[in-house]
């Protein structure tokens, strides 16, 4: 359907009633068809793994997700998984090439990422080398870093202290909107004001014996996707990662509460002479049933925000995206512009907005409208039924932890999309945080 078709069903207001359950049952059939269910097992030492073939696929993708993050950072010692993050790319003494340097002579490329709750782990290569992709990847979970020199170990400590200062002054206001949206006393707060002098205290010892004990086999789960034989593949991973030794206590995992919600603005002012606005919620986590439906709810907001906000403004960038961090998530509207940007023009807007999504959520006309724009505004995020490449932290979650939501399309609340952004996108439980440049006197 046309952009303008949308617009026109806004305005129409003598729509037939609708169940939403009807609607959603058909497109349950639809997302159904054609899912390629992956081939999953826990193996006696407590590793998940899920394995998934995509025969048009001319690479595999390797991620391994550890369920350890910056949030089990031990007092005093922040950036701690993330040092161990980077040391785990590290060889042994006298072992040769680092992991980035092998996966690289095999044609492939790899990278990871720290989160509050988890680590994870993305290797891609051609997939006539899967086999030996995975000997490497259990090498180094299997030796840990006990054989890593501490050269190396004071070397990454000094490139994650760069890799903060240099993104300071670009996650100033993301880092506002996250003190915000977690208040002291959360495990997800962070200081938005800190400084970088606590990575001088953590000591090379710190970073083995928290790897060591942090990562247990019955808190890494292999996501295995591509070209491949799933039942050969899972053959492999037994033989390589079965001896990793079972942990003799299991690991004890902590719930996280969904803070309290509550209106609240931080003004800050622009180092630049341009305007950042965000709003921000915390929303559902990927593990809920609602998870996927955000992926779906960002773009279209974004689209709509898109065509309201007038350009002759200064504005520049509109954009909405949904974002983990650790078992909850936050779905953030991001506008930004030359100038001053008021933000009180964005919640106008926004509120508009909000207003009608809640509108079309109430006839059968506008839900049927609302998933055509959907499939439209969604369509680029999707590579075949389930396997997304471009999105290796999701694929992970997918492919080992999480069958019973993550069907692709199929894992929906019973209200559908209406339903959750009436919960939970409500203005008066917004965060808005801007920073803008100096009035100008007149």
């Amino acid at each position: 359907m046309k952009r303008a078709a949308v617009w026109g069903v806004l305005c129409v207001l003598a729509w037939a009633p609708a169940t939403a359950q009807e609607v959603w049952e058909d497109e349950l059939e639809r997302a159904d068809e054609g899912v390629n269910t992956p081939l999953r097992k826990t193996l006696p030492n407590g590793i998940r793994v899920g394995i998934q073939q995509d025969a048009g696929a001319a690479v595999v993708v390797l991620t391994t997700r550890v369920q350890v993050g910056w949030a089990m950072d031990p007092p005093g010692l922040d950036q701690l998984a993330h040092i161990v993050e980077h040391a785990m790319f590290r060889p042994a003494e006298g072992e040769g090439p680092g992991y980035s340097e092998l996966i690289a002579k095999l044609g492939g490329h790899t990278n990871a990422t720290t989160d509050a709750d988890e680590t994870v782990y993305t290797t891609i290569v051609p997939s006539r080398h899967l086999d030996t992709v995975l000997a490497i990847e259990a090498r180094r979970f299997l030796r840990g870093l006990e054989q890593v020199s501490l050269g190396d170990l004071a070397t990454e400590r000094e490139i994650v202290r760069q890799e903060a200062l240099q993104k300071a002054p670009y996650n100033r206001e993301y880092r506002h909107l996250e003190a915000e949206l977690f208040p002291v006393g959360h495990p997800y707060h962070v200081d938005a004001d800190a400084d970088l002098k606590h990575l001088e205290r953590i000591r090379d010892a710190s970073v083995v014996a928290f790897q060591r004990e942090a990562y247990r086999p019955d808190v890494i789960s292999l996501g295995i996707a591509g070209d491949l034989d799933p039942h050969a593949a899972m053959k492999k991973v037994e033989a390589l990662f079965g001896p990793m030794p079972k942990p003799e206590h299991p690991a004890v995992s902590a719930s996280v509460d969904r803070p309290p919600a509550r209106e609240r603005r931080v003004l800050l002012e622009s180092r630049a002479g341009n305007s950042t606005i965000l709003l921000g919620w915390v929303v559902d986590g990927y593990g809920d049933a609602g998870s996927h439906r955000w992926r779906d709810i960002a773009p279209i907001l974004r689209i709509w925000l898109s065509g309201r906000l007038p350009r002759e403004r200064g504005i520049t960038h509109v954009s909405v995206r949904r974002r983990p961090f650790g078992a909850l998530s936050i779905l953030t509207v991001d506008v930004r512009g030359v100038g001053r940007i008021d933000p009180d023009l964005v919640v106008s807007e926004l509120s508009w907005i909000l207003s009608q999504f809640e509108a079309l959520g109430t006839h059968r006309d506008g839900l049927d409208s609302l998933r055509e724009f959907r499939e439209d505004a969604t369509a680029s995020d999707w590579a075949g039924p389930v396997v997304n490449y471009d999105d290796p932290v999701v694929l992970a979650r997918y492919l080992a932890d999480e069958p019973a939501t993550s069907s692709g399309r199929a894992a929906v609340p019973e209200s559908g999309l209406v339903h959750l952004v009436k919960k939970f996108l409500r203005l008066d439980r917004a965060v808005l945080v801007a920073s803008l440049p100096p009035e100008v006197e007149r």
